[in-house]
């Protein structure tokens, strides 16, 4: 893994973007991390077969969108992992997390953003990387 997307949308957007942080700092992948609805206007265009995608799905307003993002992302070939509270959804996915339904998406962001933190951390030990001491960072930083 080394470059791809990370697509969220509504309340799972800050998740999206701090995945691809925690990706971009800890395995120096190159992601860019997008809405959904936005990802339909023009990054789509970037994504081919096997193009590494993180979707977040959460039950909610912005499901039925995120889950024809899903059925574009398949039927291009992209490389999908999908992260859902829809059991259904991720059935017969070969990567695919699905995590407790918790009964609201305004809840959603705190179970998906343990996994972005664990994906990135066990990503590190696969690539033989040290996620405490990226190269070019000081993990104690001072804002001015």
């Amino acid at each position: 893994m080394e470059n791809g997307f990370v697509l969220a949308r509504g309340m799972n957007m800050a998740v999206a973007f701090e995945t691809m942080l925690k990706l971009q700092e800890t395995n120096y992948v190159k992601m860019k991390g997008y809405a959904v609805s936005d990802f339909w206007h023009g990054p789509l265009a970037q994504v081919d077969e096997g193009t590494v995608v993180i979707l977040y799905a959460a039950e909610g307003v912005v499901f039925e969108n995120t889950k024809e993002m899903l059925a574009k992302l398949d039927s291009i070939g992209a490389e999908v992992i999908l992260v859902s509270d829809n059991k259904e959804l991720v059935d017969n996915r070969p990567l695919a997390i699905n995590l407790p339904k918790l009964g609201s998406d305004s809840v959603s962001p705190f179970l998906f953003a343990v996994f972005a933190q664990m994906f990135a951390c066990k990503l590190t030990a696969v690539k033989g990387r040290n996620p405490d001491a990226p190269r070019n960072l000081n993990k104690v930083t001072i804002t001015k």
